[in-house]
């Protein structure tokens, strides 16, 4: 069995590789775990996704950060009931789960990903799959991040960035 954290090294460096992402403001600088196995990358100025490596049950897992509900109660209470509906089945998840983020309140698309990958170049397929899941439920709940918090790509952390 290969070295989870040497594995998920290599899958960050696919990642870095094959994606349009701006991971800091020197373009020379590696998307890299932290000292908590955290990392965090941004897409397009309007989604976020936070990357946990767990060497304890080998597995990584992905939060992607949707952004806030609506602000108008029924709004609100019509995209609560999608986000449970989607989550029925897997309906338009990807395999993910949709949630709310109990600290920010932040909608969120969550996935694990079981270590080692067979194939570790199916990571950019992953990203790609939840990327486009993400989009599609930022549009469909017309949901975005506050305009007063906006994600900062310097940032290594998107939990600091929003916090």
């Amino acid at each position: 069995m290969p070295d989870i954290l040497e594995h998920a090294n290599l899958l960050l460096q696919l990642i870095t590789d094959a994606l349009p992402i701006e991971v800091a403001p020197n373009e020379s600088e590696k998307l890299a775990w932290d000292e908590g196995n955290q990392c965090a990358l941004t897409f397009d100025d309007s989604l976020a996704v936070i990357i946990t490596l767990d060497e304890v049950v080998n597995a990584i897992f992905m939060i992607w950060i949707l952004g806030d509900l609506p602000a108008d109660p029924e709004a609100r209470a019509d995209a609560m009931m999608e986000l449970l509906e989607a989550n029925h089945e897997w309906r338009e998840t990807e395999g993910g789960t949709l949630g709310i983020d109990p600290d920010t309140a932040l909608v969120t698309l969550s996935y694990r990903i079981d270590l080692p990958l067979d194939d570790p170049t199916v990571i950019q397929d992953i990203i790609a799959k939840l990327y486009n899941a993400s989009q599609h439920w930022q549009k469909t709940l017309q949901i975005s991040y506050r305009e007063d918090e906006p994600i900062e790509f310097h940032k290594q952390s998107v939990r600091d960035a929003l916090g």
